[in-house]
């Protein structure tokens, strides 16, 4: 846990001479994952750990990068599908222990008004495109006013997770819910 706060600093310091990026507020946001057992049991996880940041890039355009460590995902329920979500044959966290979200450029638009954030996640090792929604904003300024929510789902057979088939369904569903740090002075 050290680690991650000492790279949300170092990521924050590094960010804070740039005026145009915001970083996530990680102790204001969160990360949830849940899966689809054929058994109706509480799956749904949450991830400890969450970092990234809201970049400008050129053209009035935004890109965002979010990371979770696969290490500190923990389940509501049975303390077995937290221990099978990190094993070799889910989420394999011990060997690639973050998963991370890097979009395509996208405009103001998209955060205030909602839409489809395309991107890539790169998770077990692999790197994929993905595509996330991002839910119409509730205030002026979304991520700083009120929660940038943010939801979708992978097929987890995509990313190399065949085991459990016959138990666990295919659609691997994450939610974001992000605040963003006060914004730098210019």
């Amino acid at each position: 846990m050290r680690l991650g706060r000492a790279l949300l600093l170092l990521v924050a310091n590094a960010l804070s001479v740039n005026a145009h990026a915001s970083v996530i507020d990680s102790s204001r946001s969160n990360a949830s994952f849940t899966i689809h057992p054929r058994l109706p049991i509480p799956s749904q996880g949450r991830f400890e750990s969450l970092s990234g940041a809201l970049l400008v890039q050129a053209k009035q355009q935004w890109k965002v990068e979010v990371q979770v460590d696969a290490r500190t995902l923990s389940f509501n329920g049975p303390q077995w599908l937290s221990k099978m979500a990190a094993s070799e044959a889910f989420l394999d966290a011990g060997k690639h222990p973050y998963i991370k979200f890097v979009s395509t450029s996208f405009s103001q638009t998209l955060l205030s008004n909602g839409g489809e954030l395309q991107g890539q996640l790169f998770l077990r090792g692999l790197q994929k495109p993905v595509s996330f929604h991002i839910e119409k904003s509730a205030c002026a300024r979304p991520g700083h006013d009120c929660d940038l929510v943010v939801h979708g789902s992978v097929q987890r057979r995509v990313f190399g997770m065949q085991a459990y088939r016959f138990s666990i369904k295919d659609n691997v569903d994450f939610e974001f819910h992000i605040r963003l740090l006060a914004e730098p002075a210019p």
